[in-house]
C-alpha cells in the first residue's frame, strides 16, 4: 500500500495495536493477514505502536506472523523502535530472575 490506511479494516487494526487489543489484532489479522503491512498519516504500523505502547504480547504477535521489522516511519527504521523493545524486555527477565533467586 501506498497511502495511510490502505485497506479495509486498517484504522481499526492500527488502533487495536496502539490500544493493546490483543483480541481485535488477531481478529483482524485473520480476516485480512496484510493488515500488517498498513501504516498511519506518520507511517507507523501496527508493530510499531505496539512497541511504542509496549505491548509485549502483541509485538511478539505481529513478529510471528511476519510483520516488516524494517518498516519505516517518517523519522527512523522500525530496527530502533525493536532494540528499544527486546532492551526492555530483558531488563524486566533479569530483574525477575534476581526477585526470583535464579541469580545473586
Amino acid at each position: 500500500m501506498t497511502k495511510p490506511f490502505g485497506r479495509q479494516g486498517a484504522e481499526e487494526f492500527i488502533k487495536a495495536c496502539r490500544d493493546g487489543d490483543y483480541d481485535q489484532v488477531s481478529a483482524l489479522l485473520s480476516r485480512n493477514k496484510y493488515l500488517l503491512f498498513d501504516f498511519d498519516w506518520t507511517n507507523l504500523t501496527g508493530l510499531h505502536w505496539a512497541v511504542i505502547r509496549g505491548h509485549d504480547l502483541i509485538v511478539e504477535y505481529l513478529i510471528r506472523r511476519k510483520a516488516d521489522v524494517n518498516a519505516r516511519d517518517v523519522v527512523r527504521l522500525m530496527l530502533n523502535f525493536l532494540c528499544n523493545y527486546w532492551c526492555r524486555l530483558e531488563k524486566h527477565r533479569l530483574f525477575l530472575r534476581q526477585e526470583a533467586g535464579i541469580l545473586n
